[in-house]
């Protein structure tokens, strides 16, 4: 599967108390700008470019595709009350992931690779409409050689909120490892949104895998995420079934543009993703 190889992801994220979006998540809700491009890393830089997703929107400005040069493209069909995600290679390999809406938000989510193999997200929220906890579901037997089922393995999380951010998501895996990571938080805000609180190598994660959770970086309403406060510290402490436990924290840092946009997000002194809004 794209991207589904378990790694060690450094994961913070944020949130303010936002207006849920009215059409079922479709439209993209910031208030001025839309995020039209993005890339891990520094797009002047040749190994990067490949790195680098252009968003397109309909008439209706809702997401119709991300396409990038080197990678995988992803294109979107909005119904009613679901949204039909297509990922594809370059290669020609696809899957889809289906999401299913009630009042603009995901609360299911169905990866389908064609093989008989699929996996289910399930999504709750409170009476905010904020994130509260995933459940995920594998239906095939997934091979654990280190004690800890990992990324692409079945788990439930729990986030935690506190003056209106989540301070901290809890992961339980059903090999019995757990999983925490903790923010804090600056005085920092942006214009528009956080366009990476769900881009799990960076922050907060909410789906399969970074293939096929890229909606959520145009359309973060649509899990009750769109957020405009920054986090500037994440702490993710891994404890695997074997006993094994380790630590990692990370620094963030921001840019932005005449605006007041997001333009890039450091980890470390090091650029991380870089944005463009028009």
């Amino acid at each position: 599967m794209i991207g589904m190889a378990a790694v060690a992801v450094l994961l913070a994220f944020s949130f303010a108390a936002c207006s849920d979006d009215d059409d079922n998540g479709g439209s993209n809700s910031s208030s001025g700008k839309k995020l039209v491009q993005w890339c891990w890393g520094d797009p002047s830089d040749p190994e990067d470019a490949d790195f680098t997703w252009t968003v397109s929107y309909n008439s209706s400005g809702k997401l119709q595709s991300l396409t990038s040069p080197g990678s995988y493209d992803l294109y979107y069909a909005w119904g009613t009350n679901s949204l039909v995600e297509t990922v594809k290679d370059k290669e020609g390999y696809a899957y889809t992931v289906t999401y299913t809406l009630s009042n603009g938000l995901a609360t299911k989510a169905v990866r389908d690779d064609g093989d008989g193999e699929t996996e289910t997200i399930t999504y709750s929220y409170d009476s905010s409409n904020r994130l509260i906890g995933t459940e995920h579901l594998i239906n095939y037997d997934y091979d654990d050689d280190y004690g800890y089922v990992g990324y692409d393995g079945p788990y439930t999380s729990k986030i935690t909120w506190e003056n209106d951010v989540p301070v901290k998501q809890e992961f339980t895996y059903t090999s019995g490892g757990t999983e925490t990571r903790t923010l804090e938080y600056g005085d920092q805000t942006c214009s528009g949104y956080n366009p990476a609180i769900m881009n799990y190598k960076v922050f907060l994660r909410v789906s399969f895998s970074d293939d096929d959770v890229k909606v959520a970086y145009t359309n973060p309403e649509m899990f009750g995420m769109k957020i405009n406060k920054l986090p500037v510290k994440e702490t993710t402490k891994d404890s695997k079934a074997s006993g094994e436990t380790d630590t990692y924290t990370s620094s963030y840092t921001y840019t932005f543009d005449g605006d007041g946009y997001v333009s890039a997000i450091y980890a470390g002194g090091w650029v991380d993703w870089t944005y463009v809004w028009k």
